[in-house]
């Protein structure tokens, strides 16, 4: 998906992929990425799972109406469906704020969605929590959240304008040494 969102970059827009009505081809890239074995996986059949058990062909078919259903699926079912279906919400609500230009509300989408991805999907690891927890004290962030598919990666932080590069230094030099900054 990043390189789908790189490939339609325009400066102050922001993308919405459907995946279930696209295709995305496969490009090969010398670097080893595995999310098909381990962690990744096993998050993809639990989902797989609670579909099933909810009588539906995909989480994405689970609206917030039935939060009582998916809370009531065995663990870890329950939380894994349930980040998935107050992500897909937290999606069109961020969509909402950015039309609204409502920073404030998004940042907080921002923090709920590394919540959720951090307690209920369980796919952030200490280090990026702690990326996120230190770039939230700093007072221009509105929010942050982990990025990419989780197991470790990086974050991004919704961050007043003009003050991106001092945060994003502050939060590297606290960070420690091999920290990588991207400021656009």
């Amino acid at each position: 998906m990043k390189w789908m969102a790189a490939l339609n970059f325009r400066c102050s827009t922001a993308a919405v992929f459907d995946h279930r009505s696209a295709t995305t081809p496969a490009t090969a890239t010398p670097a080893k990425h595995n999310h098909a074995a381990g962690d990744y996986r096993t998050r993809r059949a639990e989902c797989d799972r609670a579909a099933t058990l909810l009588g539906v062909a995909a989480l994405r078919d689970v609206g917030l109406d039935r939060l009582d259903d998916v809370n009531a699926l065995p663990e870890p079912m329950n939380r894994r469906a349930r980040h998935i279906v107050t992500e897909n919400s937290r999606v069109l609500d961020a969509v909402a704020a950015m039309r609204a230009s409502d920073a404030t509300s998004l940042g907080r989408l921002f923090s709920a969605s590394h919540a959720s991805q951090r307690d209920d999907f369980e796919c952030s690891v200490p280090e990026v929590d702690r990326l996120v927890s230190m770039a939230e004290t700093e007072p221009a962030v509105f929010g942050a959240r982990l990025t990419g598919g989780g197991f470790g990666g990086s974050i991004v932080a919704l961050v007043r304008a003009g003050e991106a590069a001092g945060v994003a230094g502050r939060v590297a030099a606290a960070c420690g040494p091999g920290a990588t900054v991207l400021v656009p």
